[in-house]
């Protein structure tokens, strides 16, 4: 597990710094969603969402780790501007604590759970995921994920990295021909 646990913290600090946390500027409400998309290295692979704002920090992620095909954890990525409790809802189902938090000194907290076949049975079942927090105030704040095309995505075949990225690279080329994305995201607002 030490290469997928390195792999798994190389992607979080990638998407870090990309800009995926949640952000109080309100252009950060206003979210693109990645497709569900499967990676994989040796027999651990990595099922993933994410969720960009138009202002960087803003957005999150939701990943799944596996190792010889049987689930490990969830990790998450939220920013709560501090260490709150964090949780994982299913539908309306109740909250699920992810008691495994790190907090960088952004505000990003990234959260894990182990995991099971009956969470990811119950997840294919499922019509959205959702990551809740409060924020400084003690608002709620919620980042919900379709789960449309994780059973396909799941339990179909994985890329290897170098696919994944030349796959990842190709999209931000189109997006940049149709005039969809014009750099990095502006800093979001305090």
């Amino acid at each position: 597990m030490k290469p997928a646990a390195v792999l798994l913290w190389s992607i979080a600090i990638c998407i870090t710094l990309d800009g995926a946390a949640f952000g109080a500027d309100p252009r950060a409400t206003q979210l693109r969603y990645q497709p569900w998309t499967k990676f994989c290295v040796s027999s651990n692979c990595f099922v993933g969402i994410e969720a960009r704002g138009r202002c960087m920090p803003s957005g999150g992620w939701v990943l799944f780790a596996l190792e010889d095909g049987k689930p490990v954890s969830l990790s998450s990525s939220f920013f709560t501007k501090r260490g709150n409790p964090t949780s994982l809802r299913i539908d309306a189902d109740s909250p699920i604590p992810l008691p495994d938090q790190t907090c960088l000194p952004s505000g990003l907290c990234i959260n894990k759970l182990a995991i099971d076949d009956d969470l990811i049975a119950q997840l294919k079942r499922a019509q959205t995921i959702t990551i809740e927090a409060t924020d400084t105030a003690g608002g709620r704040l919620a980042l919900s994920f379709s789960l449309a095309d994780f059973a396909r995505v799941y339990d179909g075949p994985g890329h290897e990295p170098k696919v994944f990225e030349e796959t990842q690279q190709s999209l931000k080329e189109k997006l940049r021909e149709r005039g969809a994305e014009d750099g990095p995201p502006p800093p979001c607002e305090d």
